[in-house]
């Protein structure tokens, strides 16, 4: 639709698809691991396409009233932000629905809650035994 029927200017319909491609291919350098590799590798495709072109068609409607120049700083911006919101996050795995589990990337893993009352020694297995009462 985008590309070949829209009444944009050519170069604003190819650079958008062209900046799309570009985010698609520069962004999994910067992805947390569980994101690069989840799905066989494919995980941050199959979420980022979506993610882009819903920031296209939101950047379409906000910019239609915009001049050229500015127009493109802002088609610029929100492909960016819309590849870039992936490199805050990890994958948790799936539910057993296959519904994706997402949290943010500096957030304690569930192993690390598990094992932080341990490390603390807040665990009754790891505190000594009490001393015996003498009679």
């Amino acid at each position: 639709w985008w590309a070949f029927f829209s009444r944009a200017p050519f170069a604003e319909r190819w650079g958008a698809v062209g900046l799309m491609v570009v985010a698609l291919a520069a962004t999994p350098r910067l992805l947390h691991e569980s994101v690069a590799m989840g799905n066989l590798g494919l995980q941050f495709f199959l979420y980022a396409v979506p993610t882009l072109s819903l920031a296209l068609v939101v950047w379409a409607v906000a910019s239609r009233h915009l001049s050229p120049g500015p127009r493109r700083v802002s088609m610029v911006a929100a492909m960016l932000l819309a590849s870039g919101v992936w490199t805050l996050v990890r994958s948790d795995g799936v539910t057993g629905d296959g519904v994706p589990e997402f949290a943010w990337r500096w957030s304690a893993t569930a192993e690390e809650r598990l094992l932080a009352p341990a490390a603390t020694g807040d665990t009754p297995g790891a505190r000594p035994p009490a001393p015996a009462a003498r009679p």
